[in-house]
Formats: structure tokens, sequence, C-alpha cells
């Protein structure tokens, strides 16, 4: 029931703020006997800030990342109203290295949302240069009906992780912005920027 606080806002921003970090307190106060209703609360409202706050307080990062996940899995495809809390999931993701959020990131690189396409191009660039996350990005990058802003966070976390582009390397150079190139090993980096 303190969980149902979380979904209203009051005017005055202080207020507020204090009274959902009071009940966040109260929620995580609970201990372990917290997890069903804030797994519960995350499944079915769209407002998961502070639900997302506590569940990393309680639980352990693979708990986490399988009740997200699993979450992710229930909505599917989004419609309009789950984008917000698809993009705050998969936000949450960035902190944690799981196989099965690469799974689940690489099928949402296929949204109809340039904003939720953008977010899994991000978090699978957290996942340690999974193989299949770096395919699922390459094929991404290099489709020419992806979106510019896309096909530039893909290349961000190409150097950033300076993943390598075997297998895509000409098409990569095709479409590169003058921001990028690639090197002699085949990583992407940013035009400027030595290692």
């Amino acid at each position: 029931m303190l969980l149902l606080r979380f979904k209203s806002t009051i005017t005055s921003g202080i207020t507020d703020r204090e009274e959902k970090d009071y009940i966040l307190d109260l929620v995580v106060s609970k201990g372990e006997l917290a997890l069903p209703p804030i797994q519960a609360y995350l499944e079915h409202e769209d407002e998961i800030r502070f639900p997302l706050i506590a569940l990393s307080r309680l639980a352990s990062p693979e708990t986490c990342v399988g009740v997200v996940v699993g979450i992710l899995e229930k909505i599917g495809i989004p419609g309009v109203r789950t984008i917000p809390k698809t993009l705050q999931l998969l936000q949450f993701l960035e902190e944690f290295t799981d196989r099965r959020i690469a799974e689940r990131a690489v099928l949402l690189l296929e949204d109809a949302d340039d904003d939720i396409r953008v977010a899994a191009a991000t978090v699978l660039g957290q996942q340690n240069e999974d193989e299949q996350a770096r395919i699922a990005l390459l094929e991404a990058l290099v489709n020419e009906e992806e979106s510019i802003r896309l096909q530039n966070a893909i290349m961000e976390v190409l150097a950033q992780n300076q993943w390598h582009v075997k297998g895509y390397r000409k098409k990569v150079e095709a479409i590169a912005p003058d921001s990028y190139l690639v090197d002699r090993r085949g990583r992407v980096k940013r035009r400027g920027v030595t290692s």
C-alpha cells in the first residue's frame, strides 16, 4: 500500500521528495518481505523510479536483473503508454552486466520507438563485448533505414568500448560520420582521440 504513494506527485516539490524518500526508507526497512510487492508494483505501474531504487537496495544484482528483464519481457513491444517505463527500465539496467540484458536489449533494437532503440544500444554497450550485442549493434548501424540518431549512438558505443567491426568494416566506413573512423585494427574511434 505504501508503494502507491510513488504514483502521485504533490506540487510542493520539496515535500513530495521528502515524503517519497521517507516511504522509500520504510519500504526498504521491511527487507526481503518488500520484494514481492515491489515486483508487483513495477509490473503494473508506470511511475517506477523509487521502486527501482528500493529494488536495487534490497536485491542482489542477479535478482534485480531478473526482475527488470522479466518486466521488459511482459511489456513486449511497447505502445505509447509503456515507452517511458521501458526507458526507465533500460536505464536502470545500464548499471549491470548480464547475458539476460543483452538478449532482451537486442530485441529492443528493433522497436518502433527511436528513444527505446537508442536506450537499448546504450545498454548493449555495457555488456562487455558480448558477441551477440556487437553483431546486433552492427546490423542496426548498417541498416540504411535506421535513424541517424541511433547510428550515432551506436558509433559512440563502439568507440567507447573499442569493439571491432569485423565483417562490417566497409559498410561502417561508408556510413561513419566525419567525427569517427575505423582504425587499422578494425575498431571504431573518435577522430583526434589516441589510445
